[in-house]
């Protein structure tokens, strides 16, 4: 049975969300702000937690109407099926968020949800379950705009970035869904060799080696909170899991990494031996500045520092200008990609990017360009290209 759902992803990556859902199997597809509303059957809902690349987490559509004042919220509520959704046995929690004059506290309004809940369940069993904000085998999402009302059930539990690829307590400045959505944009398709010069934990590495080797982004993990659930297929579930193995390849290209930082090395090194399947990987403590000039053309994609790493404007500046001089150096015929805050740096690069996508990394706004790196004069080679 098709069911409504919404997709969670970061600020700049719905289309691709959007894009990517179709492609696991969802129905009636659209982009919204931070988001993609979609439907799906069970099996596609399995597929899409365990394969997505730049869903953060799956929000189901419980119920929706129109309430005047919290009373009226608890009595629409309270007439909802909960025992579908929750066993009586079990735990929950409720995340509100509430807009407009009518519900002004979304801790209240949570409230009389619970109550809603917990007295639906005396009616109907004589007793309730229990409320559990750490650990909830159900949590609800309560949306108020105005006098709309949206219950929403959480189906993924910890969020889908979470890969379960780095060691415990690992660093990991760049989001992997960040990351796999700036393979996404720089359309990465395992076709030359990949190099990311300032690689640091390596969250781009390790999304790029996941892709080209079609290995689920959640190969690792066991539970998701759609588990809970009352109906929950576990034979469906391994059927979806058996048939994403099923599809493991090896890469057939070359992997390159480097960064100065030692222990982030050491950490990325540690990642790369609890990959499911062989590849050529080489990764070293090293300077970019340093590093040989490749035979053939690379995928290059760098997270290279910005401003706010960097302690004057003049360093940060000069750093831009020596990258943008060795990619025109050492590695024409490649294609280049970088993220960065800092526009006015980016602009020292000295390339003319083919693409800038706005994205955001954490609480930075930044731009994600492309350049295509050509030998000799790009106007020469615009020429020959249209001749």
């Amino acid at each position: 049975m098709m069911e409504s759902y919404f997709a969670k992803t970061l600020a700049g990556l719905e289309a691709y969300l959007e894009e990517e859902l179709r492609e696991l199997g969802a129905k009636e597809v659209l982009a919204e702000v931070r988001g993609v509303t979609f439907k799906a059957d069970t099996e596609t809902i399995y597929r899409i937690h365990l394969c997505s690349r730049l869903t953060i987490r799956v929000l189901k559509d419980l119920t929706t109407f129109f309430a005047k004042d919290p009373t009226d919220l608890y009595q629409k509520a309270i007439r909802y099926n909960w025992k579908k959704i929750i066993d009586v046995d079990g735990t929950f929690a409720i995340g509100a968020v509430t807009t407009g004059e009518y519900f002004q506290h979304s801790k209240y309004a949570s409230l009389k949800l619970k109550d809603a809940i917990a007295d639906h369940f005396r009616m109907k069993k004589g007793r309730r379950p229990n409320i559990d904000v750490k650990n909830p085998d159900v949590q609800l999402h309560l949306h108020i705009r105005d006098r709309q009302v949206t219950i929403a059930q959480d189906l993924t539990g910890e969020s889908l970035h979470h890969r379960g690829y780095r060691p415990k307590n690992a660093r990991a400045p760049l989001n992997e869904i960040l990351a796999a959505g700036m393979l996404k944009i720089a359309e990465w398709d395992s076709q030359n060799d990949f190099l990311d010069p300032m690689c640091g934990s390596g969250t781009l590495l390790l999304e790029a080696l996941h892709m080209s080797a079609n290995v689920p982004s959640q190969w690792k993990r066991d539970h998701f909170a759609f588990m809970n659930d009352v109906d929950f297929e576990e034979e469906l579930w391994e059927k979806v899991r058996k048939v994403a193995e099923a599809k493991f390849i090896e890469p057939r290209v070359r992997f390159f990494a480097s960064d100065l930082d030692f222990a982030a090395i050491v950490q990325l090194k540690s990642s790369i031996k609890e990959l499911p399947f062989k590849a050529n990987v080489e990764v070293k403590t090293g300077n970019f500045f340093e590093l040989e000039a490749p035979g053939a053309p690379r995928f290059i994609i760098m997270n290279p520092p910005y401003g706010e790493r960097i302690q004057t404007e003049g360093d940060i500046m000069d750093l831009y200008i020596e990258i943008g001089n060795e990619l025109k150096l050492k590695y024409s015929g490649s294609t280049a990609w970088m993220i960065s805050s800092d526009l006015k740096a980016l602009k020292r690069v000295g390339l003319k990017p083919e693409k800038r996508v706005p994205l955001k990394n954490g609480q930075l706004d930044c731009r994600f360009v492309g350049f295509n790196l050509f030998k000799g004069k790009r106007k020469d080679q615009l020429q020959n290209q249209g001749e």
